[in-house]
């Protein structure tokens, strides 16, 4: 009789409290290059820091056959992240924050290039959970990062 108890507890438990959704940034960019002129700005995995202007310094390592950039930023701040996908063909690359001063975790990014003659679009979006934060501050941060780099990107192309 306990356990069926328990059982229905547990469940009415899990009833009541659903699972919490990842929060989400998406931003994009039409810009007026050719795809593979703007893939070639930015899909170097350090490239980052030519365009996204609050990155200071970009260093490349290599962690359990993975590669791992050290952002720092003008203020001080540290983001190590891991290159998780990379794919030429698409012209996209995805990328997981391994820490960051940032109030989140579980941070997953990709960066994508498309389009055809002189004319492009960038894609930068994310998933990740807050944690420290309202979600609405944190995807204000998230995307005010993204404007950055993408009038960064307007400046280089």
């Amino acid at each position: 009789m306990r356990l069926i108890t328990l059982v229905a507890a547990l469940s009415a438990a899990c009833l009541a409290a659903p699972d919490a959704e990842a929060a989400s940034v998406s931003k994009r960019l039409e810009i007026a290059a050719a795809p593979g002129k703007v893939w070639a700005a930015i899909g170097g995995f350090c490239d980052i820091g030519s365009w996204l202007t609050i990155v200071v310094k970009c260093e490349i390592t290599e962690t359990a056959g993975k590669k791992v950039r050290t952002l720092s930023t003008g203020d001080g701040g540290v983001l190590v992240e891991s290159l998780e996908r990379w794919d030429d063909a698409t012209m996209s690359y995805t990328y997981r924050i391994q820490s960051s001063p940032l109030p989140m975790e579980n941070y997953v990014s990709t960066i994508r290039v498309s389009g055809n003659g002189e004319a492009s679009t960038v894609t930068w979006s994310s998933n990740f959970d807050p944690k420290g934060a309202p979600e609405a501050d944190v995807v204000k941060t998230i995307s005010g990062i993204y404007q950055v780099g993408f009038d960064g990107l307007k400046k280089k192309l």
